[in-house]
């Protein structure tokens, strides 16, 4: 029986480290789309975050480390 294949989707999440706040998004897009948004509301403007991406399999046990991916001021 052949195995089927595992598609990853991406886990990413950015953080403003001055107020304690975290943007994430658990279950994104496929790894093979190449790109995933979040969400950052409005108050955020002018504020630094840190911005880190991951890894899922769909049977959720197979999970990469994440990378950190910078900072972006919103």
């Amino acid at each position: 029986m052949a195995q089927k294949a595992v598609i990853p989707c991406v886990l990413v999440m950015a953080y403003n480290v001055k107020a304690q706040r975290a943007y994430f998004k658990l279950s994104g897009a496929r790894r093979s789309d190449g790109m995933e948004t979040i969400e950052i509301p409005a108050f955020e403007k002018d504020n630094e975050l840190y911005t880190w991406i991951s890894f899922i399999a769909d049977d959720r046990p197979s999970i990469a480390m994440s990378s950190y991916t910078g900072n972006i001021i919103i």
